[in-house]
């Protein structure tokens, strides 16, 4: 997570986009720094840039979307990092508890949800299939290992710290970590072990464990607190070992 934060005004704005060394800069802190772009200083960067560039006898044109692509991934960070602050400030490290549904602290959960959909899941889905998206989910709460492959379904996990993914798993499913019963909220650990596959389209409810190198197919249900065998597979809705 991002320590630092730093506005940048119209003039870094337009310093960017006609000259390297401010552009590197820029990128080389972009995982240790979040740039905010105030709207005002970006309308007026977007003003003058132009009539500069082509005193330049550059491209216009060029420049604006260079421009814009450095708004882009100025605001992004910035709303990732927020996002991030908004979690941990209002619920730090969840664990494996009940709430009722009146209490402050499912306001402030469904608050970080709120905040999670609406600022960064945008920014997250169009890194979708990056490494990025591990960064993220660690960022979130996630525990994942080493050379993990996450699907397109995983740009907001609504309960992040109550999932484990291990080292070499595969990952394309939805995941459910809690659940509404008779007004009480409930959270619960899930697992996902190395070497294994959840298919796209399955659902992972909250509780599972999946063995090490056992496979889910599409479309397949792991129901809260089932356990699959490891090196085994399975499919269906609840799952079941495949041949049995």
């Amino acid at each position: 997570m991002p320590s630092k934060a730093l506005v940048l005004d119209a003039n870094i704005l337009i310093r960017a986009v006609l000259g390297q060394r401010v552009r590197r800069i820029l990128e080389s802190h972009a995982d240790v720094i979040s740039f905010f772009i105030p709207e005002t200083a970006y309308a007026e960067a977007e003003e003058h840039l132009a009539a500069l560039v082509v005193k330049r006898g550059g491209e216009p044109e060029k420049a604006l979307r260079l421009l814009r692509s450095l708004a882009a991934l100025g605001t992004g960070a910035f709303l990732c990092a927020l996002t991030i602050a908004t979690k941990w400030a209002l619920l730090g490290r969840m664990r494996e508890e009940r709430h009722v549904l009146w209490s402050c602290w499912c306001s402030r959960w469904d608050f970080v949800f709120e905040v999670w959909s609406a600022y960064a899941r945008p920014v997250i889905e169009t890194l979708e299939g990056t490494p990025l998206v591990a960064w993220w989910l660690r960022a979130m709460g996630v525990r994942i290992g080493r050379r993990v492959v996450l699907g397109t379904s995983l740009a907001q996990v609504v309960d992040p710290d109550m999932i484990e993914i291990e080292d070499d798993a595969t990952v394309a499913c939805h995941l459910q970590l809690h659940s509404f019963e008779d007004r009480v909220l409930k959270l619960g650990h899930s697992r996902i072990g190395a070497g294994s596959t959840v298919s796209a389209g399955a659902l992972l409810l909250y509780g599972a464990s999946i063995g090490a190198g056992a496979r889910v197919a599409e479309q397949s249900v792991v129901m809260k607190h089932e356990h699959l065998l490891p090196g085994q597979d399975y499919a269906g809705a609840p799952t079941r070992p495949v041949g049995a």
